[in-house]
């Protein structure tokens, strides 16, 4: 939160515009990574689930198998979503930009950091399924390091 807020103030300090500029892109990909989040939220408890899962109970799946399809498929569904993520943004910066601002020049300084906006989304959809698998597993250690 902290490195947030000194991006915006340098970006500020820099120039209004500049200011401007960064809160849209930056409203634009915080938008883009909370989607990769609440697929990492809905794999954790998903994991979570199967795991807390007693295995006295008649007629459960092992819970190692459970696991890994869990993950397996969030994996997958991940590097959908980032490509469906890179595809959108890429594809339709003009509106999205414009549902934020009207500002011609606003439009032309978001234009110029863009690309590093988009590129970032298959890392943070990573990084935010990483954390969930771990923390879904109780593996906070783990989460710590990684």
């Amino acid at each position: 939160l902290l490195t947030m807020a000194r991006a915006a103030t340098v970006a500020t300090a820099a120039s209004p515009l500049a200011g401007a500029a960064h809160a849209v892109v930056f409203q634009l990909w915080l938008s883009a990574a909370l989607t990769a989040d609440a697929l990492a939220v809905a794999c954790q408890a998903m994991l979570a689930a199967v795991l807390a899962t007693p295995r006295t109970l008649k007629g459960t799946v092992p819970r190692a198998r459970d696991a890994t399809t869990i993950a397996l498929r969030t994996t997958r569904l991940t590097v959908l979503l980032s490509v469906l993520l890179v595809g959108v943004m890429a594809c339709a910066r003009a509106p999205l930009v414009a549902a934020l601002t009207s500002d011609a020049a606003v439009h032309a300084m978001a234009r110029s950091v863009w690309a590093s906006a988009v590129l970032t989304q298959p890392l943070n959809a990573g990084a935010f399924v990483v954390d969930g698998l771990l923390y879904g597993a109780q593996q906070y250690g783990w989460a710590a390091v990684s």
